[in-house]
């Protein structure tokens, strides 16, 4: 069977133009809604495509601004959505709990940027697919799970849950305790109360001014710990460890890194039984202690009182405890 020329060139055309013809124009607008509500107030909000600003306002009001952007398709009326979208957004209120997104809203040729105001005792759970999220200033609890964007937390009273597949993820001032799992990107932490758990593909893991235990994982990526005194375990496949602080009376630190150097800086008046093992590296000592076996891989020592434990192990890389001003 012979194919003719002119009928496969003009099948191509067709089809690129079809192709081409699937995107349409942009149609952009936006909607406002201020809600009543009493006592603590609950929001749960998701959302496919878009930012999100969530922070705190006037007592007794959830306001919501919305900035959306329709695209049009091939089969569709960009325009005829947009103003349906205008005038019945997708809020849904039940008493003190308000719910934010809708299917309807929610496919890929439609993009919503909230700015919300809550009332300051309210709790939040978030779901969104790609965007920024920021919340701020609000009593809590705070859920969060975002497939892409950057994470940032900041003044929340009760405690922090955040899921994100890729992005960067800050979480400061947090009085309760915070939980992050992230498949790519950097995690701070900064001023939390509570416990703190974080768990990261790849990406560095910062951690100052911790309240209470630590747990750190990453499979690869540097991790820094400052003012660490409760008990603190981490783990990272490739990276370096770098810690600051003081073991607390009865604390114990376990730290372990596949590849990569580990730093311990501790202040002269410090107390804990130390042991460290490096496969590969070397161990460096500048704190007075008593030496209680020693070879070139291998130390155990007793420094000051020896009132907590540290362990420290790596494969390939050098051990360092080091003496810091208090």
């Amino acid at each position: 069977m012979k194919f003719d020329k002119r009928i496969l060139l003009g099948t191509v055309v067709l089809l690129a133009g079809v192709s081409v013809g699937c995107i349409g124009p942009v149609v952009r607008g936006n909607f406002d809604r201020t809600l009543t509500v009493t006592g603590p107030a609950s929001l749960y909000l998701s959302n496919g495509s878009g930012s999100t600003r969530i922070h705190a306002g006037a007592p007794g009001q959830i306001h919501i601004h919305g900035e959306f952007r329709v695209r049009g398709w091939l089969w569709g009326n960009p325009h005829r959505s947009a103003t349906e979208l205008s005038q019945n957004p997708p809020i849904r209120q039940e008493g003190s709990l308000v719910h934010i997104g809708s299917p309807q809203f929610g496919g890929g040729n439609v993009s919503i940027d909230y700015t919300i105001e809550v009332p300051a005792n309210t709790e939040v759970r978030v779901a969104t697919g790609s965007g920024d999220l920021n919340v701020g200033g609000i009593a809590g609890p705070v859920t969060a799970t975002t497939g892409s964007g950057d994470v940032q937390m900041s003044e929340i009273q009760g405690d922090v849950h955040a899921t994100a597949g890729s992005g960067d993820m800050r979480i400061e001032e947090i009085q309760g305790s915070a939980e992050v799992t992230a498949g790519s990107g950097d995690v701070e932490m900064k001023s939390v109360g509570g416990r703190v758990r974080v768990k990261t593909g790849s990406g560095d893991i910062t951690v100052s001014s911790p309240g209470n235990a630590i747990n750190l994982s990453n499979g690869s990526g540097d991790i820094r710990v400052t003012g660490a005194s409760s008990d603190l375990r981490i783990r990272t496949g490739s990276g370096t460890l770098t810690i600051s602080g003081s073991p607390s009376a009865g604390s114990y630190w376990e730290l372990h890194a596949g590849s990569g150097d580990v730093t311990l800086n501790v202040p002269p008046t410090a107390a804990f039984r130390f042991h460290a093992h490096t496969r590969m590296g070397e161990i460096q000592s500048h704190l007075a202690m008593t030496i209680v076996e020693q070879s070139r891989r291998e130390l155990r020592s007793v420094i000051g009182q020896g009132s907590a434990r540290v362990e420290v192990e790596t494969a390939t890389g050098d051990i360092r405890l080091n003496s810091s001003q208090p």
